[in-house]
C-alpha cells in the first residue's frame, strides 16, 4: 500500500469515514499521489477538493 493512501486509510478508520470524494481541477494528480506516483503541479493555484459526507 502506498504511504499517502495508507495514511488516508488510517485517518478514515480512526474517524469512521466510509467515503471520500476527490474532485477539482487537480483530481487526476490527487489520484496519482494516492497511487504513489510523483506529480509536478505547474498551476500556481492548484485546486484539489475533498468531500467527506458526515452522518452523525
Amino acid at each position: 500500500m502506498f504511504v499517502v493512501s495508507q495514511k488516508l486509510s488510517e485517518i478514515c478508520v480512526k474517524y469512521k469515514i466510509g467515503l471520500v470524494y476527490l474532485f477539482g481541477s487537480q483530481k487526476e494528480n490527487a489520484l496519482k499521489l494516492l497511487q504513489g506516483e510523483k506529480v509536478v503541479i505547474e498551476d500556481t493555484l492548484p485546486d484539489i477538493k475533498k468531500f467527506i459526507p458526515y452522518s452523525g
